[in-house]
């Protein structure tokens, strides 16, 4: 028969003493405190930081000097103005301009990838599918895919609804 192993045992309360009254008390709760969400200027300078250093590996220090603030403090009043951590969006923001490479030229991913800072393929495309969800290959014969197939459809519109008009016609 197995034992309550909390059974003849002190609660937790007094099992670990009371608190020492030399020690300050915060009578805060951490629940109550409201975290501050970084004022719109200091985040337009960081923003503006991380769009110039896109190609570079950007460092929470340097996006807390940009902001003006230690790095924990910048890094909570950062998440509470974009609810992302400052990585995960200049992660994004990478992501975001790479898939514009993607659909508007033929440069290999590998390259794509070491454009944007990426050390290797392999990180880029692990990268790439945490936010878009597929594989930059993937992704990029999919949207190409549906390109072509909407500029077909357009042109068939085209076709249809206008009649041919003659080439000297001026309206």
């Amino acid at each position: 028969m197995a034992k309550n192993p909390r059974k003849n045992k002190m609660p937790l309360r007094t099992q670990f003493g009371k608190p020492d009254a030399s020690l300050p008390v915060n009578h805060k709760s951490i629940a109550t405190t409201v975290p501050v969400p970084l004022q719109l200027w200091r985040l337009q300078r960081v923003v503006v930081y991380i769009e110039a250093h896109l190609a570079d590996h950007v460092t929470l220090m340097e996006l807390s000097k940009a902001a003006g603030f230690s790095p924990m403090h910048f890094a909570g009043q950062f998440r509470t103005a974009t609810g992302m951590r400052p990585h995960d969006y200049v992660l994004r923001r990478k992501v975001e301009e790479a898939q514009v490479l993607l659909l508007t030229s033929d440069i290999p991913i590998v390259d794509v990838a070491l454009s944007f800072g990426f050390l290797s393929q392999a990180h880029f495309t692990t990268v790439f599918k945490r936010f878009v969800g597929t594989p930059p290959l993937r992704w990029q014969h999919v949207r190409r895919r549906q390109i072509q197939s909407a500029v077909f459809r357009l042109r068939k519109l085209k076709r249809e609804v206008l009649p041919d008009l003659p080439t000297c016609w001026v309206g």
